[in-house]
């Protein structure tokens, strides 16, 4: 059921996500959603996002284990550019969508700020420890992550991958460039 709630938030966004619709998705009885989400749409909301951070956390650790760090910017931007092309230009990052009406809905605003805030931190340490001051790391990294939630919102917004394909060579370049100018005492 989480995984359902993770592809309709994606695709409806949080307002529009209905228990029904999950539960269809999870091929699941309706009755079963109060069964495990007894908070209701609030609480499928709010774990629905919990695991969809995680989810990006483990990637992002398994990328940044890699020796190029680049890597990170081109599996997810594919993964985002695929995701799009299959779903017509509906499913965007569930992260992001429960920000943008997470008013309404608290405790899945909480879960989208802590993944952002781990998606953000894991970065950080890739980047610090390939050379870059901590502080130098920070910025790149929120660079990063705002860059590629912008341009997915855009190729939503444009039908079009165009804006992910223009990031995808930007954050290539600021990443290769800060590893290679990172201050000799940090790289030793």
């Amino acid at each position: 059921m989480l995984f359902a709630g993770i592809e309709t938030v994606q695709e409806n966004g949080v307002d529009a996500t209905s228990l029904t619709e999950v539960a269809d998705r999870a091929q699941a009885p309706r009755g079963s959603i109060y069964h495990h989400f007894p908070g209701g749409k609030a609480e499928l909301l709010r774990d629905a996002i919990r695991l969809a951070g995680t989810l990006r956390s483990k990637q992002l650790a398994v990328l940044l284990a890699d020796d190029d760090p680049t890597r990170i910017v081109d599996e997810i931007i594919d993964m985002f550019r695929q995701q799009l092309q299959a779903s017509d230009y509906r499913a965007g990052c569930p992260v992001a969508a429960s920000v943008t009406h997470g008013d309404n809905y608290p405790e899945a605003m909480t879960a989208a700020g802590e993944s952002f805030s781990s998606w953000e931190e894991l970065i950080t340490q890739g980047l610090w420890q390939r050379g870059l001051t901590m502080e130098h790391a920070q910025s790149l990294a929120t660079m990063i992550l705002t860059s590629i939630e912008g341009a997915l919102l855009l190729a939503k917004a444009q039908q079009d991958t165009q804006a992910l394909d223009r990031i995808q060579t930007e954050l290539t370049k600021a990443i290769t460039t800060a590893i290679h100018t990172a201050t000799p005492e940090r790289k030793g």
